[in-house]
């Protein structure tokens, strides 16, 4: 009877700590691969912005984006920011305070513009169809410090 018991007893043990070690291993292979999956999601929300970045740079060296051309920079910045979902703002800045960009919030996406023509006023548009500035939604003063 006794022999039996342990016996008995051994198995369970055996079986509880063989169970336990399963488990610990699913649970490892698990977190792995969540980490994985978040290296590679932060990888990819980091290097966006250095991609777009990259491409708007040479775009402008190679004469395909033109600064001086509002409307062009503007559609080429409104249809950006539709590619990189992960975007909420896309400028293009320049030595002398200008900029000009596009910018998510929410659902809506619009043209921003500050420039020497601005008088130091913020202005954000609803873009047309084609990513031209259209309609006016936020005009402010811009504070400089």
């Amino acid at each position: 009877m006794t022999l039996i018991s342990g016996a008995v007893g051994l198995t369970g043990y055996l079986s509880f700590r063989n169970g336990q070690e399963s488990v610990n291993a699913v649970a490892s292979t698990l977190r792995n691969e969540i980490n994985a999956r978040i290296r590679e999601r932060l990888y990819t929300y980091l290097e966006t912005p250095h991609a777009i970045n990259r491409i708007n740079t040479n775009a402008v060296r190679y004469g395909t984006l033109n600064l001086d051309d509002a409307n062009a920079t503007a559609s080429h910045l409104w249809q950006q920011i539709q590619a990189f979902e992960l975007m909420s703002l896309i400028y293009v800045g320049r030595a002398n305070g200008e900029y000009l960009g596009a910018s998510r919030d929410g659902q809506r996406i619009t043209v921003d513009l500050v420039s020497t023509k601005t008088d130091g006023y913020y202005y954000a548009y609803l873009p047309d169809k084609r990513g031209f500035p259209a309609q006016l939604v936020i005009s402010n003063p811009l504070e400089r410090t």
